[in-house]
């Protein structure tokens, strides 16, 4: 007996109608970088790469490539991995992230993904 199950309404989403204009999306990423330099530098990532939000919460610091402006994102949505080219321009010594300040930590944020920001 074969049955076919229903999708919801809306399963394929919605395309999206509105994004940041650039002045705002940079007002974003002042605001983050007031918070923590590294959140600045995670969020500016997200906006110049386009990736989503489980990529580089996802990565390690091994899959960083900083001399090469690479970051190899093993495990994505559609389950193949990818490399993801990072803006070179924007990862200047003062903001790159600090692979060997802490050699137990293999993550690269230190944050964690949450349902808001306070």
């Amino acid at each position: 007996m074969e049955r076919e199950i229903a999708r919801p309404k809306g399963w394929r989403g919605s395309k999206a109608t509105s994004w940041l204009e650039p002045a705002e999306a940079f007002a974003v990423i002042n605001e983050a970088y007031a918070i923590d330099a590294e959140f600045g530098l995670f969020c500016l990532t997200l906006l110049y790469t386009g990736m989503r939000l489980s990529d580089p919460l996802n990565s390690r610091l091994r899959d960083l490539k900083l001399d090469r402006a690479l970051l190899y994102v093993p495990d994505t949505k559609n389950r193949e991995p990818r490399p993801v080219h990072l803006p070179s321009d924007r990862l200047s010594s003062d903001h790159a992230p600090q692979t060997d300040a802490n050699p137990a930590r293999s993550s690269l944020p230190h944050f964690q993904r949450s349902a808001c920001l306070s």
